[in-house]
């Protein structure tokens, strides 16, 4: 066992650090949620079941990772990746240890990361995802040709705003529109439209249970003080991420719309927020095609 085999790695930091998991007490509290030893080639092994039929019918893999409220499926954070297949994860920890189990459902790939240093596993496994795809380009114009920008060059607030989409066997196209002037425009693989739909069903159902009926309502901002010599319209290429959350947390509380996020990491910047009410992100959502 653990204890005598000298096999078993010991913290190295948090609570307990400097033992091991032999010493460590398994209480009957551990089972089903961290009463497990195990290694890297034992989790292999369990993929590779859960993806043949010994172990779950189709059906029960159906369900094992059909994302529900708050994206969660059976035991799994299942999300849509920005290439359009699905992701399921889930991470953990115990005693200073750190853990974190990715499956690509739909494209074979798995990996698990054990660490004996509880706050490493998740930051390795953010470092292993880019080594295995390619990062999937995104573009989004923006064009403030009709606004008046001031110093600092922020645009906040804006309202009677309309989404609109456009796809093609290539591209997906997303954008925001006030009076008819589009003033965001993200262009993105065609794939990308699942994740923003999957995205937007998953934020719809956090958010449900405070709708109020109001009518249709979306409220935008742009933050521009990195791309001034860009003015008026100009497109950014490098680093960008898009991102949907139920709410938008912020350090004066929380907003309670669906928050849509331009991120740049190249300047360390949100371009462009939209909060959205539920009555306007159902809307967005049957606009979106759904293949």
């Amino acid at each position: 066992d653990l204890v005598k085999s000298g096999r078993a790695s010991t913290r190295k930091a948090g609570r307990g650090g400097g033992g091991t998991a032999a010493k460590w007490h398994w209480g009957w509290g551990y089972r089903g949620m961290g009463g497990v030893v195990t290694t890297v080639l034992d989790m292999n092994r369990w993929d590779r079941a859960l993806r043949a039929d010994k172990v779950l019918t189709e059906a029960s893999k159906r369900k094992l990772f059909t994302p529900e409220k708050g994206g969660y499926a059976y035991g799994w954070k299942v999300e849509t990746t920005e290439r359009g297949t699905r992701k399921a994860h889930h991470s953990g920890g115990v005693a200073g240890y750190g853990t974190n189990v990715v499956r690509y459902v739909g494209e074979d790939v798995f990996f698990c990361v054990l660490s004996n240093n509880g706050r490493k596993a998740f930051a390795v496994s953010a470092a292993i995802e880019p080594l295995l795809f390619d990062a999937v380009k995104l573009a989004a114009t923006i064009d403030v040709t009709p606004f008046e920008i001031g110093r600092p060059p922020i645009l906040r607030g804006l309202k009677s705003l309309t989404w609109k989409t456009s796809a093609s066997k290539r591209e997906f196209v997303l954008k925001l529109q006030e009076g008819g002037h589009t003033f965001f425009a993200l262009r993105a693989p065609a794939a990308y439209a699942r994740r923003i739909r999957s995205s937007l069903v998953q934020a719809i159902r956090a958010r449900e249970a405070d709708d109020d009926g109001a009518a249709a309502a979306t409220e935008a901002s742009l933050y521009l003080q990195p791309y001034p010599k860009l003015f008026p319209k100009f497109t950014l290429t490098e680093k960008l991420s898009f991102e949907i959350q139920p709410e938008y947390r912020h350090r004066d509380g929380v907003d309670k719309r669906i928050l849509f996020v331009l991120k740049d990491a190249q300047y360390g910047q949100w371009p462009m927020m939209a909060l959205l009410n539920v009555a306007a992100a159902k809307e967005l959502l049957e606009a979106i095609p759904a293949e």
